[in-house]
């Protein structure tokens, strides 16, 4: 019997696993094996499980092996980055600028390779506190939903809402955003009360480092 060793995506730490069908074997005595798969548009690695008669051991790691070299189906985690003289490399900050006739936005970002993490902090200036709607961050193309591909442009985060001046924070990235991130696909957009289309500026693409 062929089947996925999980069903749902993993869960965060200290909350319950629904999904796994690695008891199978446990349960039945019957002897089986995990291979890897690939991974997810997201890029959350998958896995197949084999399982076969009673003392079809050998036969199982064959077909496993068989599998395996049939294509590559590991890389290094995303959160493994290359070395600079033998120590992992600094995050470091750039400063991105969406200006109109009214405001600007000034976003101050970090990306942190190793934790997948993008810090924030952003300041409007030239604008009564109530002009400026939001400053969001947006990222186009990849990964796809239930109904087709994924929409061309799609807001990952809000920095700044209505009546702010200044916001900081920091946010996971997903597979999909840090795609974006590396890849130039990313832009910060400053929306405006007064009905005025967006001001959207592109973010430099990231290092893999």
């Amino acid at each position: 019997l062929a089947y996925p060793t999980m069903r749902q995506k993993p869960t965060m730490v200290g909350e319950p696993q629904l999904g796994t069908t690695c008891a199978l074997s446990a349960q039945s005595g019957l002897p089986a094996i995990s291979i890897p798969a690939g991974f997810t548009a997201e890029g959350l690695p998958v896995g197949i499980e084999l399982m076969g008669r009673a003392f079809t051991d050998v036969r199982l790691v064959s077909l496993a092996y068989a599998f395996e070299q049939f294509g590559p189906r590991r890389r290094a985690p995303y959160t493994t980055p290359v070395l600079v003289r033998g120590a992992a490399p600094v995050a470091l900050p750039f400063v991105v600028r969406a200006v109109s006739r009214r405001a600007t936005a000034r976003a101050r970002l970090t990306y942190d390779a190793t934790r997948s993490e993008l810090r924030w902090s952003v300041a409007v200036t030239g604008a009564l506190p109530d002009d400026v709607q939001a400053v969001v961050l947006s990222r186009t193309g990849g990964g796809s939903s239930s109904t087709g591909p994924a929409p061309s442009a799609r807001v990952v985060a809000r920095l700044l809402g209505p009546g702010m001046r200044t916001a900081n924070g920091t946010m996971q990235l997903s597979g999909v955003e840090r795609s974006a991130l590396l890849e130039g696909r990313m832009t910060l957009a400053m929306h405006e009360r007064s009905g005025a289309a967006a001001v959207e500026v592109p973010i430099p693409k990231q290092s893999k480092q």
